[in-house]
C-alpha cells in the first residue's frame, strides 16, 4: 500500500514541482534554498495528504504549505537582523536596459529581478499581497503582525521596488506602476 501511495505522490510531485520551484524563487533569494523548501514542501505535504479534505483545489491547498515553508526559512535566515526595518541600499548593479528594448517576457523577468532584490520581508509582504492576492488580515495572521505593519510595509516595499526599477534603468516602468 505504501509503495502505490509514494507512485500516485510522485505523479503530484511531477505535476507540480515546477510551479511550486518558481514560488519558492520569489520568496526566496538564493536557488538552493529555493530548492530546500520545495524539498520540505513536499515532504510535508505527504507526511499530512490525509488532512486535505478537498475543500478547495489540491494546488491551492498546496500552495499554502509551500508559501508557509518559505516565510518560515525567512525567518530562521532574519534572525540576526531585524526582520521588517531593513534599510538596505540598492546594491549597484544597474543594467542597461530601455523599454523600448523589453519585450513582454522580458518584462516579467526584469519584474522577478527587482522583486528578488527587495529585503525579505519587504519582499514577503510584495508576494503574499500584490502577487499572490492575500489580504492584510491574511498577512498578519500569516507574519504574525498587525494589519497596519502589513500596509505600511507593502508601502515601504513599493517605494523600495521603485528605487530599484529605476536603478535597473526602467524608470518608464517604475513610473507606470507608482503614479
Amino acid at each position: 500500500m505504501k509503495a502505490a501511495n509514494s507512485a500516485a505522490f510522485k505523479v503530484i510531485y511531477q505535476a507540480y514541482a515546477d510551479k511550486m520551484y518558481y514560488l519558492c524563487l520569489r520568496y526566496l533569494k538564493e536557488e538552493a534554498d529555493a530548492r530546500d523548501a520545495l524539498q520540505e514542501s513536499f515532504i510535508q505535504a505527504y507526511q499530512k495528504i490525509e488532512s486535505f479534505q478537498g475543500k478547495g483545489s489540491f494546488e491551492g491547498w498546496l500552495r499554502r504549505i509551500v508559501v508557509n515553508k518559505c516565510l518560515n526559512m525567512i525567518r530562521i535566515n532574519s534572525r540576526k537582523e531585524a526582520w521588517f526595518d531593513q534599510q538596505s541600499t540598492v546594491e549597484d548593479q544597474a543594467v542597461e536596459v530601455r523599454l523600448d528594448q523589453v519585450e513582454a517576457g522580458r518584462l516579467s523577468q526584469i519584474l522577478f529581478e527587482a522583486v528578488s532584490q527587495l529585503p525579505d520581508g519587504y519582499r514577503a509582504i510584495v508576494n503574499l499581497v500584490l502577487i499572490e492576492g492575500y489580504a492584510h488580515k491574511e498577512v498578519s495572521e500569516m507574519l504574525g503582525i498587525s494589519e497596519s505593519t502589513s500596509r505600511s510595509q507593502l508601502v515601504r516595499a513599493r517605494t523600495h521596488l521603485k528605487q530599484i526599477l529605476i536603478k535597473l534603468g526602467v524608470e518608464e516602468i517604475a513610473e507606470h506602476y507608482y503614479e
